[in-house]
């Protein structure tokens, strides 16, 4: 696809192109202000929101926060009536300061990001079958908040709820973001436990929160894991970039240096 450039030509293609609209993102951002009203234009006043475009509109919408992004943040978290345009306003409003009412679980982002919108009426079987459509939303919702009641849900998230990439690779990324302390056992859980595919996302948060944990946990998982070598390919990347060794699948080296350093 060709690269956007007019601010017209960023606002459509993140809107409407749900396979490569993420790339419109960043000149969004650059925009700044002025994007704001195609985006409105394009989107139909903001009516034409989805799981995946409202995503990428809540990233504009934190970035160089500003009175205009945040009046527009009112205005959608007012939207009663369309439920990507309330989370993305309360996005809007937390990453400003502002105060949407306590973290609980009758919080908006809460409920979205546990996937139990309680008063979602319409379609009601549908959306029980993709809990994850408004969940990355809430997520984000929650890394905003620099709130440390989160930690609890984020906790949930990865703990008891099964299988669920979205919710799970999103988390791990909101405690990267948050950079609380107390995700560190979790964290540190989640990459020796086999049945955990999304070592990668819980590595990076990891590695901003202990680097010397996240490198002996992500060397443990290399050794133990033999099953799941796409997942494990990806984190020998990510370990060898961290530490400047290039070891790759030998995981007798790896143990041999881990053992050579002074990691608690």
């Amino acid at each position: 696809m060709s690269i956007p450039i007019t601010p017209n030509q960023v606002a459509y293609v993140l809107v409407n192109d749900m396979k490569d609209g993420g790339v419109a993102v960043s000149p969004a951002e650059f925009y700044g202000n002025i994007i704001l009203e195609p985006l409105r234009a394009n989107s139909n006043d903001f009516n034409k929101l989805n799981r995946i475009n409202s995503v990428r509109l809540a990233e504009v919408l934190v970035s160089s926060p500003s009175p205009e992004k945040f009046r527009l943040a009112i205005e959608l978290f007012n939207r009663n009536e369309n439920i990507y345009a309330k989370l993305v306003g309360s996005i809007g409003l937390i990453a400003n300061g502002y105060d949407v009412g306590e973290i609980n679980e009758q919080s908006l982002i809460v409920q979205a990001a546990m996937g139990e919108l309680k008063f979602i009426k319409k379609d009601y079987e549908s959306y029980q079958l993709r809990k994850d459509r408004y969940s990355v939303l809430g997520i984000i919702g929650l890394s905003k908040t620099k709130n440390r009641k989160v930690l609890s849900y984020l906790f949930k998230i990865l703990d008891v709820i099964p299988e669920d990439y979205v919710r799970h690779s999103q988390a791990c990324k909101a405690l990267e973001e948050l950079s609380y302390i107390e995700a560190v056992p979790i964290l540190e859980q989640k990459m020796l436990d086999v049945k955990f595919d999304y070592i990668l996302h819980a590595f990076r948060a990891l590695l901003r929160l202990d680097k010397d944990k996240a490198i002996k946990s992500a060397i443990t998982r290399i050794a133990i894991d033999t099953s799941n070598k796409q997942q494990i390919n990806k984190l020998i990347s990510a370990l060898e970039k961290a530490t400047g060794e290039r070891f790759g699948a030998d995981t007798k080296a790896w143990l041999n240096w881990l053992g050579e350093q002074p990691i608690n």
